[in-house]
């Protein structure tokens, strides 16, 4: 097994719990809280090799703590219609948790690619900075699909294609970290 292999592990099981969000009576399924201890513990390794991975470090252990408060949503009320009820708190902190975590996911990132580079594994590189860009494209369109919400027909497709887009963008990544815990030494 390679010095960064169990990393990379802990980065593929990593953005599993924090990509998917599942809920069942208001309880995340796939806690984010785990998979930001997992890219915690993929940087303690990985960041004596590049100081991207080192100043993600900070950002992660802000999301763990963030993270605790989304274990449990209270479930929107049932009834006809589209719920626009917002708890502020809740949304400062998801701000708080999306902009930390675009940070923490760049910088995972782009060490990769820095990683790859000196490695000579310049499809690994290319693809690194890939799948921060898709990583990027699907935040802000489902920023922009709350932005919908006051169209509630067309918010419901866009989040369909958002979910659709997720669960395939989530995959892709997964299949990228298995890729470099084979590749990269």
């Amino acid at each position: 097994m390679n010095t960064y292999a169990a990393a990379f592990r802990h980065l593929y099981w990593g953005f599993l719990f924090v990509s998917l969000d599942f809920r069942l009576q208001g309880f995340n399924v796939l806690p984010d809280i785990i998979g930001y201890i997992l890219f915690a513990l993929a940087l303690g390794t990985l960041a004596s090799w590049n100081e991207n991975f080192n100043s993600a470090k900070p950002f992660t252990y802000v999301l763990i703590f963030l993270s605790i408060f989304t274990i449990y949503e209270a479930p929107a009320p049932v009834g006809p219609g589209v719920n626009f009820s917002v708890n502020p708190i809740g949304a400062m902190i998801g701000i708080i948790s999306l902009i930390l975590s675009l940070i923490a996911v760049y910088k995972v990132f782009m060490g990769i690619k820095a990683l790859a580079d000196m490695q000579e594994e310049f499809d690994l590189s290319i693809e690194a900075e890939l799948r921060w860009k898709q990583f990027l494209f699907l935040n802000i369109a489902t920023l922009f699909g709350i932005v919908l919400m006051a169209i509630p027909g067309l918010a419901v497709l866009a989040f369909i294609g958002i979910f659709i887009a997720g669960i395939i963008l989530t995959i892709k990544i997964m299949s990228f970290m298995a890729k470099c815990e084979s590749q990269i030494n």
